[in-house]
């Protein structure tokens, strides 16, 4: 959780639904809480971000559909974001050393809210496994 400082915020509260199918994952998300306090610069868009610890960093996976919200009379931002994206990024190979196993890959899955002022911050949405054998 960010600091008082960070923003924009994810509230919490969305739904994450992860359907793996050996080294895929079809993901969808729902009510994506985003506020941006006052005064707001507005949001530009909300990423899908991946993160494969120890391997990957935090990487661009895709955008997020806005589906309701707007400026506050407060002159802050308020919205709900929604997405579904396929997780494809392993493959045979996708680290130098191949997995011998037998330990699974995690695979964590952020939101990251960026507002019109270029301001920034990664929130976990859930996490799911592949097997070893996606990288043999």
């Amino acid at each position: 959780v960010p600091s008082d400082t960070v923003d924009p915020i994810v509230n919490p509260g969305w739904t994450f639904n992860p359907i793996v199918n050996t080294c895929t994952a079809g993901i969808t998300v729902d009510n994506v809480d985003v506020v941006d306090p006052a005064v707001s610069s507005g949001i530009s868009q909300v990423e899908f971000k991946y993160e494969v610890p120890g391997y990957v960093g935090h990487s661009y996976l895709g955008t997020m559909i806005q589906c309701s919200g707007g400026f506050l009379p407060d002159n802050s931002w308020q919205g709900c974001f929604q997405g579904a994206v396929t997780f494809d990024k392993i493959y045979n190979g996708w680290h130098s050393t191949a997995n011998s196993g037998p330990s699974h890959f995690t695979v964590n899955i952020y939101a990251r809210p960026i507002d019109n002022a270029g301001n920034h911050y990664d929130y976990l949405l859930g996490s799911f496994t592949l097997p070893h054998t996606c990288d043999d």
